[in-house]
């Protein structure tokens, strides 16, 4: 192995490092909208004022005030494609090709990008 291939190498595996610790800081940024989509489904479900909801999220969650408003819907519908029987995209692992959702970070962990990628997909099984 010459130098130039020791050096190669290095940055093969630094590289791939990067990309492990990418996937898993996607992982965790699903992993914290699919808790914040539970909580707002919970609190649509307690409070059924639209005005109402929006102060009680911004009491409760302050940081989600600073999300584009499309992200934290899409945080709450990702989270019900996923757990609530009946929801129009409960098929959203089988339409995607997934196992699990975090099979996907490996693309993308937004949840607008996901019910993109799902409406796009569900539009070609037609």
């Amino acid at each position: 192995m010459t130098n130039d291939d020791t050096e190669i190498n290095t940055a093969l595996g630094k590289m791939t490092a990067k990309s492990e610790s990418l996937i898993e800081q996607r992982k965790e940024a699903l992993t914290a909208c699919i808790s914040f989509g539970k909580k707002l489904s919970q609190i649509a479900q307690e409070v059924p004022s639209l005005k109402l909801r929006g102060k009680v999220i911004a009491e409760r969650f302050p940081e989600s005030q600073n999300m584009d408003p499309a992200h934290r819907s899409h945080c709450k519908w990702l989270y019900e494609a996923l757990n609530k029987p009946g929801h129009a995209a409960n098929d959203i692992l089988q339409v995607l090709g997934l196992k699990t959702i975090f099979e996907i970070c490996g693309r993308t962990w937004h949840p607008t990008v996901i019910s993109k990628r799902y409406a796009k997909a569900k539009a070609q099984m037609t």
